[in-house]
């Protein structure tokens, strides 16, 4: 439709502006950091730097802003490094969007965000069916979706649901369908996506 290749950039307002580009032709989706305006980290929960494939804090050091550079800076948000580089720039997968706070971590340790979790509802048969949602973690190996449902909705989108919510989550993991007349809210009045034990 465009009439060239599209890929997306991921970048910040803190470390001026892209700080990575999508690989080409990748298995799954990658970026590419510019080692010229940024290092960059995974770190754990302490800063402290997570072997390749396992999630944590995407952290990154700017080394393009002289006057007042960002160092070990903690963007928000959670990715894995790839453990591989494409002619010096160092490739992260699995990137996650800034709604961490909300997380879920099952027994395996795989962890559940909002972003994660949303591509359980990608599925255009429950999309059409599941007005909004919410999933939340009842015992260390058990969660329980929340669905404001549609006229549409029947046993099979359920199952359908239940199916795809598997993928996400551990094998051994509960997983609990329950409709609801409206989502829950913070005190805030904001809705919750993901609520841990």
């Amino acid at each position: 439709a465009f009439g060239c290749p599209v890929h997306s950039w991921y970048g910040s307002s803190e470390l001026s502006g892209y700080a990575a580009g999508t690989v080409p032709d990748a298995s799954e989706v990658s970026y590419a950091f510019n080692p010229w305006v940024t290092y960059v980290e995974v770190t754990d929960e302490l800063g402290r730097p997570l072997p390749p494939g396992e999630s944590g804090h995407l952290v990154m050091t700017d080394l393009n802003n002289h006057v007042m550079p960002f160092i070990r800076y903690d963007t928000g948000d959670w990715a894995v490094m790839a453990g591989r580089s494409i002619g010096g720039f160092q490739v992260v997968t699995d990137l996650q969007g800034r709604s961490q706070t909300e997380r879920i971590r099952l027994p395996s340790g795989r962890v559940l965000t909002a972003v994660s979790f949303a591509d359980v509802f990608q599925d255009q048969r429950i999309a059409s069916a599941v007005r909004g949602w919410q999933c939340a973690q009842t015992s260390a190996d058990s969660i329980e979706i929340h669905i404001v449902a549609s006229d549409v909705v029947d046993v099979e989108t359920i199952n359908l649901l239940r199916q795809r919510a598997r993928i996400a989550t551990d094998p051994d993991t509960q997983i609990e369908v329950r409709k609801v007349d409206q989502l829950a809210t913070l005190p805030s009045g904001k809705r919750w996506l993901l609520r841990a034990q």
